[in-house]
Parts: structure tokens; C-alpha cells; sequence
């Protein structure tokens, strides 16, 4: 049995062009933005990054004030890929959150510290539209659960303040419907995913300037469609993406105060009936559609859960409609403007949402039954994994450590074999990006691994090739978590010493 005591051996074992980390990088450039009502700051080494920060989140924040949620994105020069960009590649294990766009492009979230570190190309940071429709969705997709912000599968249009939220099953109309709206005299706020926050008790629904999604038969409702070429679409559709306000001139929100909210369902006779809907059941559609959330983070369930029984006290309806978008957007504009007082009905606070388990796409949800007790230079390392494979190989490599003493650190490693994760690409393609106790190593786009200081962890999603060569994953999988979690302990003990006053500058390092 191989027994790495020192963390030294290993990383005198990675050649001179791998070393553990490079120089120091430098993200000089900064803005602050508000984002669905959060106060983000976003920092790079880019103006062109930094120019389609500003062109999407329009809304400045005021630098003085503490900001919620930190964007680092750092390019790389050295950093050579290149359009075609392939589909992103999604991972999450707990608290950390994973988007690989290829492989020497990648973002990295911590949920508890709020922080998001990012590598990129130069091809990649100059291409605006690429920005606007895939990562910066992306990131606000995954940073909501970070700002207490609620996630919808609705669209949403807005009117003199007040907003109508349409909600249904993929093909329900969503937003073929939004976009008529739009054209009767309301406001385009999301055609897709409405952002909900409750902050100071108040509702809000937020949306983003992102590109309208239409089906190829939206031309046969909408003529300028005629003028567009459809594309792959980020889930593979084949679809319009296009700018509304730019093609069809209208007039774009970002915000809005629910006032009604809408479920769709089509059926197959031109007409339509409105059907009043219990907040019960609103609320259980609502949040059966929201997916599983991890054990962990039990706070997130109790915030979406609070989130939407707040959005059922509006008026909750149910339309089953068979015309088309234009006649059925005359109808909810009538809808609208007829009075009603918004009956609140409370009562269902104790009844539990999330009744079914939705899908897990970042494998969150990854049960790690295989565990191992292990120790390397005086600091002991659990290991959690979901594969025999990996725990023999680590146990083989590391020494076991039977607890006879107290050792001066524990660190977890959490640690997936991923069967999608399959390809494993030459050594010289790894990419490492750092930002304060953060830390995530690309082995291509599909596997990687992150480190959170802060935390005491380290999570990994491997593919099966990593394990097929036994000298390649002890240097390049095993050298480098130890020293992911050396440099944890080093980061551990410089903040304890700092007890408890903020962190300096961020350093991101290739």
C-alpha cells in the first residue's frame, strides 16, 4: 500500500508545467448591479465582460452599500478555445454548484458565502450574445437560492405596476401568450422563469432581459418571425430566440408586484373558461414543479415554501382555452381590468409543499454511501463516495486512520463517479481558477473538482476514465486534492488568526 503522509510528495510529483498554482491575477474592473432586487458587485480583468454586465443587469446599486451576492470572472489570455461553444455542463453536490461551458470555461458557486469565481477565455469573454442568453441566465439560475429569491416556471407580463403570472406545463402557451400580452399594452417581463423575492415582506417578481424562446409554428401567429432563422436553443429545442422589445417594439419590465396568477391548459375546442383555483392547490402545483432540494439546505425549502404561499394570496385562476394567442390575450386583458377584491385566504402555512420529488439535473441529490476514515500530513480526511472504485483507489493511496488520537484538522471529501462525465481530456486542457477559500480544477468541461475552505470540504464529479489509469489519478485527482485541502488548512488558519475580520483582496490564479 502506497502511504502519502505528506502533502510535499505529492506535489513535488506534479511536473514543473502542472504546478499546483499559478501567479497571481488581477480583476481590477468593477460594477454593481441589482439583480432581482440584489445588490450584486461584479469584478474582472475584462471590459468586454464588463461591458455586457452592463448592457443586462441595468439596474446600478449603490457601491457604498454591503452587496449580497460577488461575481469574479477572470480571463485567462493563455486560455485558447473558441466558438462552436458545446451545451453547458451542470454539477452540484450541497452547497456548491458547478457550470462548465467547456473546458477552459467554468463558474464555480458557494450558496453559503455567496461568491461565484469564473475562468474564461478571451473568445468566450468577447462574445456578448453568448453572455446575455446562456451565463448570465445560468448564474442568476443558480445564485437564487443564495439571495432568497424563488424561481418560477412562469412567464409574467406587467401592467401600471401589477403583474399576471401565466404558469402551466411546458407547451401550455406560456410564452406565445406573454408576447401577445405584450402586444395588447402590457409590459414583457419573462416568458419562461419569473424570479420571486420577499424582501422586507414585500412580493416581488423579477425578471431578465434575456431572448424570447418561440416554437417554429409561433410564425403562423406572429409574421416578423418570418424575417428570423431559428437555432439550437441552451435545452437543444430548435426555436426563435430574439429580442421583443427590438423585433415586435415592445416595452420591457424588470419588476412588478403580483396581482394574479394564471395556470394554463389547452384543449382542442376554440373557446375558453376561467375556473377560480384554491390557494391549496396552487401553491402544491407550484411547488411540486420546483424540484427535490438537498437535506442541507432545508432553509431553501422553508424560504420557496413561504415564497409561494405569499404568490397563492393573489388571485389564483385556472384558463382552458382552444383559440389563438391574439384572441386569448384580448381575453386576459379584459381579465385584468375588471375589479375584484383579492380575497386572502391563509390556512395552508402547515400543510408542506414540494409533495413530489422533481428532477435532480446537477445530481445534488447523489447519495454517498462509501465511506473511509483517512489521514495525510496531521489532518484527517473522510472520504464520501458513491463508488466502490474510488474508495479502494483512495484507500490504497492514503493512509487509513483508525481515530487512535485526535487529529489537528478534519476535511471531507465528497467525492461522484459520473457516468455522463465521459470524457477525459490530455493534462495540458486542466484549467484551475481560485478566489479566496474557493478553489475548482477542470479536467476538461465534463470533470472537475472544488474546493471550499470555508467550509471544509471538497467535491469532485469524475468520469470513469479518470479511474481506468491508476498513476494519472493518484498525480492528477489525488495530488491535487491534497493539496486543495493543504491549501484549506493554510486559508483556515490565516482567518482564524485574522479572528473574524473580513478577508483581503480575492486572488484568482491560473
Amino acid at each position: 500500500m502506497k502511504q502519502w503522509g505528506e502533502v510535499n510528495l505529492v506535489a513535488n510529483s506534479l511536473t514543473r508545467g502542472e504546478a499546483a498554482w499559478g501567479p497571481e491575477a488581477l480583476t481590477p474592473l468593477e460594477s454593481h448591479h441589482l439583480v432581482t432586487g440584489a445588490h450584486c458587485v461584479v469584478s474582472t480583468n475584462s471590459q468586454e465582460i464588463l461591458d455586457a454586465v452592463r448592457s443586462f443587469f441595468r439596474e446600478p446599486a449603490d457601491p457604498q452599500s454591503p452587496p449580497t451576492l460577488s461575481f469574479r470572472f477572470w480571463v485567462d489570455p493563455a486560455a485558447s478555445t473558441s466558438r462552436p461553444w458545446p451545451q453547458p455542463f451542470f454539477r452540484g453536490l450541497g452547497h456548491l454548484a458547478y457550470a462548465g461551458f467547456d473546458s477552459e470555461n467554468s463558474l464555480l458557486l458557494d450558496l453559503r458565502r455567496r461568491s461565484v469565481v469564473g475562468r474564461f477565455s478571451p473568445a468566450m469573454a468577447a462574445d456578448i450574445d453568448y453572455w446575455h442568453r446562456v451565463i448570465f441566465p445560468t448564474l442568476v439560475g443558480l445564485a437564487s437560492d443564495a439571495i432568497g429569491v424563488t424561481v418560477i416556471h412562469s412567464a409574467c407580463v406587467e401592467r401600471n405596476g401589477a403583474g399576471l403570472l401565466l404558469a402551466g406545463e411546458s407547451g401550455a402557451g406560456k410564452s406565445t401568450l406573454s408576447l401577445a400580452m405584450a402586444q395588447c399594452g402590457f409590459a414583457f417581463l419573462s416568458d419562461d422563469w419569473t424570479y420571486l423575492s420577499r424582501a422586507g415582506g414585500q412580493l416581488r417578481a423579477w425578471g431578465l432581459p434575456t431572448p424570447l424562446k418561440l416554437l417554429p409554428d409561433a410564425v403562423r401567429h406572429f409574421s416578423q418571425l418570418r424575417n428570423l432563422e431559428p437555432g439550437v436553443s441552451l435545452n437543444g429545442e430548435t426555436a426563435f430566440e430574439f429580442d421583443p422589445e427590438e423585433v415586435f417594439g415592445v416595452r420591457r419590465s424588470l419588476r412588478c408586484e403580483p396581482r394574479w396568477l394564471v395556470f394554463l391548459e389547452r384543449h382542442d375546442k376554440a373557446r375558453h373558461a376561467f375556473a377560480r383555483m384554491p390557494p391549496q392547490e396552487a401553491a402544491d402545483r407550484l411547488g411540486s414543479a420546483q424540484g427535490c432540494i438537498p437535506r442541507e439546505l432545508s432553509w431553501l425549502r422553508e424560504m420557496q415554501n413561504a415564497t409561494i404561499r405569499s404568490l397563492v394570496e393573489s388571485e389564483c385562476w385556472l384558463l382552458r382555452y382552444g383559440e389563438n394567442p391574439g384572441v386569448i390575450a384580448e381575453t386576459l386583458e379584459r381579465f385584468c381590468s375588471v375589479a375584484r377584491p383579492v380575497v386572502r385566504r391563509p390556512g395552508i402555512a402547515n400543510r408542506p409543499l414540494f409533495l413530489r420529488r422533481g428532477p435532480d439535473p446537477t445530481r445534488r441529490l447523489t447519495p454517498t454511501p462509501h465511506v473511509a476514515d483517512l489521514k495525510a500530513a496531521g489532518f484527517a480526511i473522510r472520504l464520501e463516495t458513491n463508488s466502490p472504485a474510488i474508495l479502494r483507489r483512495v484507500g490504497n493511496a492514503l493512509i487509513r486512520n483508525e481515530r487512535p488520537q485526535p487529529m489537528q484538522r478534519e476535511f471531507v471529501w465528497r467525492l461522484i463517479l459520473d457516468e455522463d462525465a465521459a470524457v477525459y481530456p490530455p493534462v495540458r486542457e486542466l484549467s484551475i481558477v481560485s478566489a479566496g477559500g474557493m478553489r475548482l480544477v477542470n479536467m476538461g468541461q465534463y470533470s472537475f473538482m472544488a474546493m471550499d475552505a470555508e467550509g471544509g470540504c471538497a467535491v469532485g464529479f469524475l468520469g470513469e476514465e479518470v479511474l481506468k489509469d491508476g498513476q494519472r489519478f493518484e498525480k492528477l485527482v489525488l495530488g491535487r486534492l491534497l493539496c486543495l485541502t493543504a491549501e484549506a488548512v493554510r486559508w483556515m488558519d490565516k482567518s482564524a488568526r485574522r479572528n473574524n475580520e473580513s478577508p483581503g483582496p480575492v486572488e484568482l490564479t491560473r
